[in-house]
């Protein structure tokens, strides 16, 4: 989510121009492929939905399916990049096919293509819970995003969507005094994926495979599992009894929710598909205050 802010903020600032796809082409991917992995390419496909920040193709070879990622032009994404095949590697190398290279200067991850998988509360704590264990030793993976930063970020996106009449007086006020309530928590922290949306959980055999690592950052323990919680697709999980699952005070969950939507919100608002919305910011924030009473 980190990753999306700054880049929207900045690309509304205009302090950064937009990211450029054509910067990188099949051709470069046939070349590499070719060069690093050896093997036989039968067809390259870029793909350009959802990907803001990486330049993404699907690759068919005489071995199966793979996708080859690389990153925008600029240090942000070069290093979230990096972040993403590091983790990746240390959590999943023994059961997906997956190479981290570097050629001319660009970084890349080569992966075998996963299933789609269908998800819940319970496998979804699960599986968060599994990768603490294993990222809980890697000190030496550079986590480039923090929660004191994404805190920061709340807390002015809170001010820019209310001047901005976005965001009623009463919902700003109860926001307020949540965030308070935050700021003073003293939580356990790991490194969390970031952006846990159902998209970004994927299936080989038995095992759910968390991809798209490059909004990782050290935050609170139960952070992924409030976050996926957020996404209307999810919305139908999204009650009291789902949120008492996190082992924390029930206002310090409905703090970290709120922190998620309102940047959520403001992300939307930066790059102008809130005028899309069917659900108004103020309908959304409701939605999570009421889980608190």
């Amino acid at each position: 989510m980190l990753s999306k802010y700054n880049y929207f903020s900045k690309l509304k600032s205009g302090g950064l121009i937009p990211n450029k796809r054509e910067v990188f082409c099949a051709a470069d991917v046939c070349r590499i492929i070719e060069s690093e992995i050896g093997c036989a390419i039968l067809t390259v496909n870029p793909i350009e939905k959802d990907f803001t920040l990486g330049i993404v193709f699907k690759v068919v070879t005489k071995n199966g399916l793979f996708f080859l990622k690389t990153h925008a032009d600029n240090a942000e994404c070069r290093s979230n990049l990096i972040k993403e095949s590091h983790i990746f590697r240390i959590l999943y190398d023994d059961v997906v096919f997956c190479k981290t290279l570097e050629f001319e200067q660009r970084n890349f991850l080569f992966m075998e293509e996963l299933c789609d998988a269908s998800s819940s509360p319970e496998t979804i704590m699960e599986s968060m819970l599994e990768h603490r264990r294993k990222l809980r030793n890697h000190d030496a993976v550079s986590i480039n995003y923090t929660f004191e930063s994404l805190l920061e970020v709340s807390d002015s996106s809170l001010h820019h969507l209310y001047d901005n009449l976005l965001v009623n007086k009463q919902i700003y006020d109860q926001c307020v005094s949540y965030f308070e309530i935050l700021k003073n928590a003293n939580l356990e922290t790991c490194i969390c994926h970031g952006d846990l949306s159902n998209k970004n959980i994927k299936q080989k055999g038995d095992r759910l495979i968390l991809i798209d690592w490059e909004d990782a950052f050290v935050g609170p323990v139960y952070y992924d599992f409030l976050y996926w919680l957020t996404f209307f697709d999810n919305k139908e999980h999204l009650t009291k009894e789902n949120i008492k699952k996190v082992p924390y005070d029930l206002e310090i969950s409905i703090a970290l929710l709120l922190l998620i939507v309102i940047v959520k919100c403001e992300i939307s608002f930066l790059n102008n598909s809130y005028l899309n919305n069917k659900v108004s910011f103020d309908d959304r924030l409701h939605d999570v205050l009421v889980l608190g009473k």
